[in-house]
Order: structure tokens, then sequence, then C-alpha cells
């Protein structure tokens, strides 16, 4: 009977050790050297949005306004195809040979060629790891750790919670926005090694299509990236800063868990009840819109039963809409799907109780909020502080003027909506500021 205790605790120390791993790089993504919309008329396909000088469209002749309809026999007629064939490694991985069926004007095209892997991210005087986590459901998730060359002994580390679309984690190869590029000065200026997790089912990841992944998915595969990134033999664990970004700023507490941070960054997050959030945010956007006072409440009373029935009864929009059709005013995406992301993702979201995970933060707390953030509400901010502080945490809010929810400036409110992700201006000095008060936590 001994034998067997040891040897069942035995088994579960290693499967620890397992889990609690850096495990190696994953296949490596294709990278088309375009953007794409995708269509349903007058084929089901992509259409080419704009191509990259020299890159792998435009080497073999695919031009803006093509359609591709298949890639090497795969048809795009879903949307959870699309992310599969052009955004993960699912159908195809760089260095794959390609022949992609094309209408060009009406014309049926066929065009091939061998496509490569996505470039991989380089900074000078940076060593950057492209490696990946076990997911506790059994896939391997990609991670991307960099840290400065020549580091000796254990340094603090910065661990990103990202943000809720399926956007890549890794450095944009074109513009990137504000949270990438603050993103990048913490890599470059902060002397600390930086891990970021990529959603399951894109880039490199395994696992469920990321279309379809759920938010249990992303979370869990963040818990285990933070409990890796702790184990690390360069990583001092008693100096890890967790940064939030969006929704990653939200739940930022139920990633560290019971091994707490030295401190949070966070902005653009939330905490009351995903229901509450959703009506806040879709009066601002009436607002916002120049909708009238009684236009917007009006519109605000379908918005109110359709997201009861949605978020909190747990029905699928599309079939919200067929038993109540004079809802339609107050839904305008997919039957089952939101902002690409399914219906459970954000269900889950609603089932979360983000004020009780800060009510529990003593961790030093900095939280700052974007004059111009549309998505989300300076309150929820003031509130993340306030339960840090009442909880006997120290905590700084801070407000910044003309910053939207992409950490871009913009002139003014107008611009930042239309140019959301666009043609703001980042200020790095809010990146400094951010790492000088890191340094007097951990330092």
């Amino acid at each position: 009977m001994r034998n067997l205790i040891l040897t069942l605790i035995s088994s579960f120390a290693f499967s620890f050790c397992v889990n609690a791993q850096l495990l190696n790089a994953l296949p490596r993504h294709a990278y088309w050297g375009a953007s794409f919309t995708q269509v349903q008329t007058p084929v089901a396909g992509v259409s080419i949005s704009a191509t990259v000088p020299s890159g792998f469209a435009e080497t073999i002749d695919l031009k803006k306004g093509d359609i591709i309809t298949k890639v090497n026999g795969v048809e795009i007629k879903t949307r959870s195809r699309y992310y599969e064939v052009f955004y993960s490694t699912k159908y195809i991985k760089g260095g794959t040979e390609m022949t992609l069926d094309v209408i060009r004007s009406g014309k049926a095209l066929t065009k091939k060629g061998l496509i490569p892997a996505r470039p991989l991210e380089s900074f000078k005087g940076i060593v950057t790891e492209y490696r990946s986590i076990k997911s506790p459901s059994g896939y391997n998730v990609q991670v991307i750790v960099t840290r400065p060359e020549n580091t000796r002994g254990k340094i603090p580390g910065i661990f990103f919670v990202r943000w809720m679309s399926c956007d890549p984690i890794e450095k944009p190869v074109s513009r990137k926005h504000g949270a990438a590029r603050m993103l990048e000065d913490f890599i470059l200026k902060s002397g600390y090694a930086v891990i970021r997790v990529e959603k399951p089912g894109f880039g490199d990841s395994e696992g469920p299509c990321c279309y379809d992944a759920d938010f249990n998915e992303e979370l869990a595969a963040h818990r285990e990236a933070y409990k890796v990134f702790r184990s690390l033999d360069y990583i001092d664990p008693e100096k890890i800063i967790v940064f939030g970004h969006s929704n990653g700023a939200a739940y930022a507490p139920l990633v560290a868990g019971e091994h707490k941070p030295a401190a949070y960054v966070v902005s653009g997050g939330w905490t009351k009840t995903w229901y509450e959030h959703m009506l806040e945010y879709s009066r601002r956007d009436l607002q916002l819109s120049d909708v009238g006072p009684a236009e917007v409440t009006r519109r605000m009373k379908l918005i109110s039963e359709f997201y009861t029935d949605y978020l909190i009864h747990k029905k699928l929009p599309g079939d919200i809409l067929r038993q109540k059709p004079q809802l339609k005013e107050a839904w305008s995406d997919e039957p089952d799907h939101q902002w690409d992301l399914p219906a459970a993702y954000v269900q889950q979201l609603q089932d979360l109780n983000i004020s009780e995970a800060w009510s529990k933060v003593k961790s030093p707390t900095y939280v700052f909020y974007g004059e111009y953030d549309a998505a989300m509400v300076e309150d929820d901010h003031k509130s993340i502080a306030g339960l840090v502080i009442k909880n006997g945490g120290q905590a700084t809010y801070e407000f910044v003027p003309k910053m939207d929810h992409s950490l871009f400036w913009f002139e003014n409110q107008h611009d930042a909506l239309t140019d959301f992700y666009g043609k703001g201006l980042y200020k790095d000095e809010l990146a400094q500021k951010l790492i000088n008060w890191m340094k007097t936590i951990v330092e």
C-alpha cells in the first residue's frame, strides 16, 4: 500500500512537472503577404483587399479584388474555414506547396506557388524564443518569450494578458497598433523577460479554431502559461508584473490565481457584469453616433431585452430573433457568433465575477484609462483601483487625455472612432512611465 501511495505521488509530481514547462516551437503558419475580406457573393471565398510588395500573393500574381475560393482543394465557405486556412496551421503551414482556385472578373484561374512561413520577430539585443505550452485540454498553445541578451541570474518578468479579438499576439508585419507598440517598448526598454500567449487555434497554436474557441479555453491556456513562466530558470517568480490590456485587463487576477504577482498594470478593462457592460457600451455607441435621446431610449429597451435573453438566459442570437423578430434592431452580428467569437465566449464572460477577483488583489496596481476609449468606461478603471485599495493594497489611477482603447492618441473623439487601430499617434513616454513604476516595485 505504501509503495502504491508513493507511486501515485511520484506520478502526480511527474505530471505536474511535464505540464509546467516550456515546450518546443510549433510548426509555423503561412505568410500570405496580403489582407483579405471574406465574401459570399458572387461566390464564396476571400477577396484580396491589398497585397504586400514582393509578398507571396504578389509573386504568384494575385491582385486586389481576386477571390480565392479554394486552397489546396479546401473550400472557403465558412468563417471557421476562413480562419483555419488563413490564420492558423490547421490546413496550411509555412513551406506548403499551394494551389489556389481564383475568380478574377468572373473568370476562373489557378495560381500555384510555395508559400513562406510568417517571419519571426527579431529585436536587437533581445533573445526571442518561439515555444509552446500544453493546454489543460491537451493541445499545444504558442507562446513567445523575450529577454535581454546575456541575462545573468533571475530577472523580473512581464506576463501579458491579451485582448479578446482573433488578432495575432506577434509583432505585426504591417503597422502596429498602440498596444503592440507598448509591448515592444516593454521588451526593449524594461530589461525584463516578457511572455505573450497566442489564442487557441490561431497562429501556430493548436486547438479549436479561434473563431470557435470559448473564453474558458483561452483562460486555461493563460493560466498554464503563467505557471510555466514562473518556473523558468531565469525568472524571479516573486518579481512578475501582469500587464492586462482590453479584456485581459479585466480577468488578469484570474490568470495569476493563488500565485500573486508583484504588481498589475491594466488598461481598457471592465469590472461589472458583462451584461451591464454591454448595455453601457451600446448606449455610448448610440450617443457617439449622434442618435437623439428619444431614439437612444427606444433602442436601449430593445437592446436590454435582447441581452437579457442572450447573456442571462444563454440563448443564441439567431434563436432569440426567431422567437422575437421585433428585436432585430438590437443585433447586427451572426446567429451564433459575436465579433468573430462564439456566443459561448461572451456568455462565459457573463458568468465571471470580475469585481470579486479584483477585491482579493493586494499587489500594487497601476490602472490607466484613455479619454477616447469607446470600448470601455472610466468608472470600471476607477473601480479596479478602489477595490485594490479597499483590500489594503496600493493602486495608482491615471486618466490619459486623448488616448483611445488601442493606446493611440487622437486630436478628437471622432478621429479616434473612424481611425480605430489606424492613424493615431503612439507616445512612448507612457510606456517609460510604466516601466519606471515597475522598477520601483520590483527593484
